[in-house]
């Protein structure tokens, strides 16, 4: 299956390796460039835990590497990880679910001291339902993006000889710039031949607006349910 890659790299070459070892054809067009931010950040000292709801925030954790991680899926745990953090624990969902996890028995001590490392746009407030919860969390963005301001000739071309099987979709933003961009470049005829799928119905929602084959969301935000999504029937 020929299979586009829409997120960002580093994530994007990973993502394709991933589908390449599955047997897949790939196809990389980021939609938007991470650029990392250089805020002022707590001393390690005042801080008990950190969160993450991205992997793009992990080059800001060097500092809290000795502190428990919360994470809001297995890549962005995984990630950590591979940075040094030793003591790591996934929510494997999203936000909301993270928020729950805290107040759990894997959760950190009631009245925590949180940093939640983020991106300048965020899907929810999880530094707001962790101090409804009780404990103190601050949100510091460590990264930014910058959406992408044209479709590649390489995907235009890919388009107009139908290469393409399907593009993965991992984010609101990114569903949001492609849908600008295609509409830029008149190719809304061009995908009919094209299953769009989707990490969510947030990412899926504002897709279902062009001619795609089928827009398809994954049973759970994670990547091992898109890749199920991608190769099941249909």
């Amino acid at each position: 299956m020929h299979v586009l890659v829409t997120r960002p790299e580093p994530q994007a070459t990973r993502t394709a390796a991933l589908l390449a070892e599955r047997g897949h054809r790939t196809h990389i067009a980021s939609l938007a460039v991470i650029e990392p931010l250089r805020p002022e950040l707590p001393a390690a000292a005042a801080v008990d835990a950190v969160l993450l709801t991205s992997a793009n925030a992990v080059p800001a954790l060097p500092a809290y590497l000795h502190l428990p991680v919360y994470t809001v899926g297995d890549a962005t745990a995984a990630a950590a990880r591979a940075a040094g953090a030793t003591r790591v624990v996934s929510a494997d969902c999203d936000w909301v679910r993270l928020a729950a996890l805290l107040q759990g028995p894997e959760g950190p001590p009631a009245g925590a001291r949180l940093l939640h490392l983020s991106g300048t746009a965020i899907a929810g407030d999880l530094a707001g339902a962790a101090r409804a919860a009780g404990f103190s969390c601050e949100r510091r963005a460590v990264y930014t993006v910058r959406p992408a301001t044209e479709l590649p000739p390489e995907l235009r071309h890919l388009l107009a000889v139908g290469t393409l099987d399907a593009a993965l979709f991992f984010s609101p933003a990114h569903a949001q710039i492609w849908c600008r961009l295609a509409a830029e470049a008149a190719i809304g005829a061009k995908l009919g031949g094209i299953r769009a799928v989707c990490l969510s119905e947030a990412v899926a929602q504002p897709l279902r607006e062009l001619d795609w084959r089928r827009v398809e969301v994954a049973v759970a935000p994670t990547l091992a349910a898109l890749m199920d999504c991608l190769e099941g029937p249909g």
